[in-house]
């Protein structure tokens, strides 16, 4: 399957798309283009500098532009990022970047370099839970997607995908 504007152009329940033995490089040309063409805000989380949680979450802070008012007074923990990746209304209500976007895509590739199975399944379990608050948040009156690409995978991870209760969330299309 070629990934095309249709997989991310609305809000769903199937939001979470992780992909096996794909060129990384690739997938990001063709996600940064379809929002481009979307107008969603696109995020890239490149996995290859991230080592532990704190590099994520800093990471995190910095591709979604979190504003200093943000940065002083979250927690850089799980509970802080969710509750700050929940509200985004610097990005879809209110915008500091001078665009209001129509969406969101969330790429964090080469993931696997995470520190351990535990935390990616701590950040899976998360982005998963995001994703439905965002979408239950803004999909009631804006319809705003929230899409989170996450690869290249291994099967061990997408086993433990297939068996955490997530699962629901998980798109099953291979990128390709």
């Amino acid at each position: 399957m070629k990934l095309t504007k249709e997989h991310v152009q609305y809000p769903s329940a199937k939001a979470l798309h992780p992909f096996v033995d794909t060129d990384i490089d690739e997938v990001e040309q063709e996600l940064r283009a379809i929002c481009a063409e979307l107008n969603f805000f696109f995020a890239h989380i490149d996995g290859k500098s991230i080592r532990n949680e704190l590099d994520l979450f800093h990471t995190i802070e910095k591709v979604f532009m979190f504003p200093e008012n943000y940065k002083a007074t979250y927690q850089p923990n799980w509970d802080g990022i969710r509750d700050r990746l929940r509200d985004l209304e610097w990005l879809f209500e209110r915008p500091v970047t001078g665009k209001i976007y129509s969406g969101c895509v969330v790429y964090y590739s080469e993931p696997l370099n995470l520190a351990s199975e535990y935390n990616m399944i701590i950040f899976i379990d998360n982005m998963a839970r995001l994703t439905q608050s965002f979408q239950e948040r803004y999909h009631k009156e804006n319809k705003i997607p929230f899409h989170v690409f996450l690869g290249p995978v291994n099967f061990e991870i997408l086993t433990i995908i297939n068996t955490m209760t997530v699962h629901e969330n998980v798109c099953r299309d291979e990128l390709k």
